[in-house]
């Protein structure tokens, strides 16, 4: 896992930036009804070696996000459909 990624978190997205600030990694994950969030969209930069295990981070994140609010989840995105599942949170 990346846990030396700086992560920007704020309350309904989660990204990390370059030194140029190039988004290298970003999950949103808006609140579409109070308490109802929905992951639409985990974008990981291709050239990032580790792609699969950087975008399972960014939904956990987003989770604790979520989690911390009391919020229940969804997701359109399909890695995001994909790491609920996995996660036993569909």
């Amino acid at each position: 896992m990346s846990s030396d990624m700086d992560y920007i978190i704020l309350p309904h997205r989660i990204c990390r930036k370059d030194e140029n600030g190039r988004v290298l990694a970003e999950i949103s994950f808006p609140e579409h009804r109070p308490g109802e969030y929905c992951i639409e969209d985990v974008y990981v930069d291709a050239d990032l070696p580790d792609f699969a295990e950087t975008g399972m981070e960014l939904v956990k994140l987003a989770l604790n996000v979520i989690d911390e609010h009391g919020g229940s989840v969804k997701a359109s995105d399909p890695f995001g459909i994909h790491a609920l599942e996995e996660l036993g949170r569909k």
